[in-house]
């Protein structure tokens, strides 16, 4: 079976699709009108990537010294961190299940203590159940924003309701490792039931770069891609890729500053004409990208069979135990969390709040399971 997965596929339509945008200014309104059909809320900003999302949001509640952390799930990215604590917040980590890598309503009640004024609920490796009402239930002050980064348009487990439409704000990243993106860029939600300062946050804006400068870093990652993952054996590539290091200081990574805990308003820029093409076309084509990652998990139990401990073609993802590939097939695929607080080392995570063996199951997780890839950038 063929899926028309859109232009990020194709190097070459990545580019025309860009420079497309160029001549194309109310992209904008079509991108808003399929962000709308997918979410059913009106009351959405895009930002320039999910971490500008999540500290825009935060940024409107009103501090309280005396009511000033937010609870995080142990199972996290450091950029969630580091825009909690740019908005003036505290951090406390809460522990996950082996069987269900989410935020859970139990681990969640033992760290609720007198400072706490909302937590970040998640939702990673395709597991979507809705606690946010076990939570509202319990602890009815308190602000809950979802982070739902990996899961744009998909419906909690049991429920034909949208991810990121049942607390009082969410957070979704278009960034070039997820299955929908523009090569960067985020989004903030506002659901019609949220206690937040609605008009406030939906005043947030961001500069745009130059469209040269939008350019560039499609072509940057056009070059990354191509050249360095679907080619990487090849001379020609290589040298490629180091020129464009080089010459445009390109690194597809983080940035340095934010591994080492800082989060720059300044250093944030909404996405131009070329991108948002770029997810134009890719919003156009979700449902077959969404088939594709179906068959790509079917692929993955076919090949691995009992050996899968997490998984199916409901989730879209596969978590496999790391020693298991190695005796097989003698590889490595896909890692997503090196850590509790993914991509920091245990050697510097004290130095973002977290003390190693405060939450054992996130770091039983990060220290035994390989997420085999199920997106289309890396198959």
């Amino acid at each position: 079976m063929s899926y028309d997965l859109g232009s990020v596929r194709r190097p070459e339509k990545l580019m025309l699709t860009a420079l497309r945008g160029l001549w194309s200014p109310k992209i904008i309104d079509d991108v808003k009108r399929l962000i709308y059909k997918q979410l059913g809320e009106k009351n959405f900003v895009i930002t320039p990537n999910g971490r500008s999302a999540l500290y825009s949001i935060l940024s409107s509640i009103d501090l309280d010294p005396k009511k000033n952390t937010f609870l995080v799930p142990s199972y996290t990215c450091v950029v969630v961190v580091n825009s909690i604590k740019a908005a003036g917040f505290e951090v406390i980590y809460y522990d996950v299940a082996l069987d269900d890598p989410v935020s859970q309503v139990e681990h969640i009640e033992k760290c609720v203590d007198d400072t706490v004024c909302g937590i970040i609920v998640q939702y990673v490796f395709g597991f979507r159940f809705n606690i946010v009402k076990k939570i509202k239930e319990k602890f009815p002050k308190i602000f809950i924003v979802e982070d739902c980064c990996h899961e744009f348009g998909s419906r909690y487990f049991s429920e034909d309701k949208v991810i990121g439409t049942a607390a009082d704000a969410s957070f979704f990243s278009f960034d070039h490792t997820k299955y929908i993106t523009a090569l960067g860029g985020g989004l903030l939600v506002i659901p019609e039931s949220s206690r937040l300062k609605t008009d406030v946050i939906m005043r947030t804006y961001f500069p745009r770069r130059s469209h040269f400068s939008e350019l560039k870093i499609v072509f940057q990652y056009y070059t990354f891609y191509h050249l360095k993952l679907k080619r990487k054996e090849s001379l020609t590539a290589r040298l490629i890729f180091a020129f464009m290091v080089r010459v445009f200081g390109f690194k597809p990574t983080m940035q340095s500053y934010e591994l080492s805990g800082e989060f720059r308003e300044r250093d944030q820029y909404n996405l131009g004409l070329p991108r948002l093409s770029i997810l134009c076309d890719q919003l156009k084509q979700i449902d077959s990208i969404r088939s594709y990652r179906r068959e790509s998990v079917r692929r993955w139990v076919a090949e691995y069979g009992s050996e899968i401990e997490y998984g199916s073609d409901d989730t879209l993802r596969i978590l496999v135990r790391k020693n298991k590939i190695l005796e097989k097939h003698k590889r490595y695929q896909g890692e997503w969390f090196s850590s509790p607080l993914h991509p920091i080392s245990y050697k510097h995570i004290g130095n973002f709040g977290y003390k190693t063996g405060s939450c054992l199951n996130a770091e039983s997780l990060c220290g035994n399971y390989v997420n085999l890839p199920t997106g289309y950038i890396h198959a």
